[in-house]
């Protein structure tokens, strides 16, 4: 098609989007930026390139189309949790990281405020102000996530222990931990390495509560796991 008409939109939408299907996103790219030129206004274009940029690890690129697309077309939710996800992954990179995942934290919320179920989005903007130490804000977004997504339970669950740690307030940080793993958190590998729950790690009641939900052999796994052994 494209060699009879070389300004044939359909067909080079068509093989961006299946070249983006099969994980083919330098081809993806080609098609989907032939195709931007002809549409330049068309925001869904200009997503789809921030997308394959996105999932091809290239969080800056992404970031130039993801906000083109908002400036096209600012009332869809999904364009606001993408470009918060870019800034989000692509923060740990970067010397200015702060300023990362503050505008995560302003693009999640945005697309929260368009569309109150986006769960994923939800807990990511609770993370990144954890990473922001901003504990009571995080803290409200869990809490507030918890009443309306029982999928991920344990994960806000778990988040909320971490944020009760990093706040040293132990009794908390304990339930929470508690309900995490009886909503079925079970990473053993991620508890053992996250400095977020370091304050409660060596306290007694941790190692009991870790003991009621997992078997010998799988904490035997992680030596570190009630904290670093000389």
């Amino acid at each position: 098609c494209l060699k009879a008409d070389p300004d044939y939109t359909r067909a080079m939408y068509n093989l961006a989007y299946i070249y983006n299907d099969i994980y083919k996103y330098d081809s993806s790219l080609y098609y989907y930026k032939m195709l931007y030129h002809l549409v330049p206004l068309n925001a869904s274009v200009a997503y789809e390139i921030g997308l394959s940029y996105y999932y091809s690890y290239d969080y800056d690129s992404s970031i130039v189309y993801l906000e083109r697309a908002l400036t096209l077309n600012n009332k869809n939710a999904d364009y606001y949790a993408k470009t918060g996800d870019a800034y989000f992954d692509g923060a740990p990179d970067k010397i200015n990281k702060t300023a990362y995942y503050q505008k995560a934290i302003d693009y999640y919320s945005g697309a929260l405020h368009l569309d109150s179920t986006l769960y994923l989005s939800m807990n990511r903007l609770g993370v990144a102000c954890i990473y922001l130490e901003k504990y009571d804000e995080g803290a409200r977004i869990f809490e507030l996530v918890l009443q309306k997504d029982a999928v991920y339970k344990n994960i806000y669950e778990y988040n909320l222990a971490c944020i009760s740690s990093l706040q040293k307030k132990t009794a908390p940080a304990m339930d929470y931990i508690e309900r995490s793993f009886k909503s079925g958190y079970t990473d053993l590998a991620h508890i053992t390495v996250d400095t977020d729950l370091d304050n409660i790690r060596r306290l007694p009641e941790f190692k009991a509560v870790i003991q009621k939900y997992f078997k010998a052999e799988q904490i035997n796994k992680y030596p570190g796991l009630f904290g670093k052994t000389n």
